[in-house]
């Protein structure tokens, strides 16, 4: 499956028509179905650094849908904003709640939402090269322990051969530093 910055999902054609215009220049996966979209957004590698939701859809609310989608996409993965015709502060405060970020009252001021998706991705894809980076530092602090650790080992033996003063106590050291390097 492609990797889309943004999912959109409503049941209205018209809507998903104006933010597929609005958001032409992100990679975008329009849905009308939030079944399929949250069958979707399981199937895909890596999530999308933004959700766009409907509150009032068929089949399953956009609350509904958020807290499915939470259940496998956490907040630091994606952003969630909401649609709707609302202005209601208790609709809003049950959104954050269940783990929405935002949301837009319709109708959509496209401004808006193309400022807000920008930041978004902005940020999200910020994130993901932070944590690739850090990743790949760590692997790096470990290869780098790991040298560290033989070269120990290595000095540890030059140390104490030098101090040996017969055959028997020689090979007895060769037989250790074998086995610290994991050979029998």
């Amino acid at each position: 499956m492609n990797e889309y910055e943004i999912v959109v999902v409503d049941d209205d054609i018209i809507t998903l028509t104006l933010l597929e215009e609005a958001l032409a220049e992100f990679s975008v996966l329009i849905m009308a179905s939030p079944v399929e979209a949250l069958h979707a957004c399981r199937e895909m590698e890596v999530p999308p650094l933004l959700i766009i939701l409907d509150v009032n859809m068929p089949e399953m609310s956009g609350f509904e849908l958020c807290v499915k989608l939470r259940e496998f996409i956490s907040e630091e993965q994606s952003d969630i904003i909401f649609h709707t015709s609302s202005s209601e502060m208790e609709e809003r405060l049950k959104g954050y709640e269940i783990g929405a970020n935002d949301f837009l009252i319709k109708p959509i001021e496209v401004q808006e939402l193309r400022k807000k998706a920008k930041s978004i991705v902005k940020r999200g894809k910020k994130r993901r090269e932070d944590k690739a980076s850090t990743e790949s530092n760590s692997q790096l602090i470990q290869a780098v322990i790991s040298d560290l650790t033989e070269q120990g080992i290595l000095i540890h033996y030059f140390r104490a051969s030098s101090k040996t003063s017969s055959i028997s106590s020689l090979l007895n050291l060769i037989v250790k530093t074998a086995s610290n390097f994991g050979i029998n």
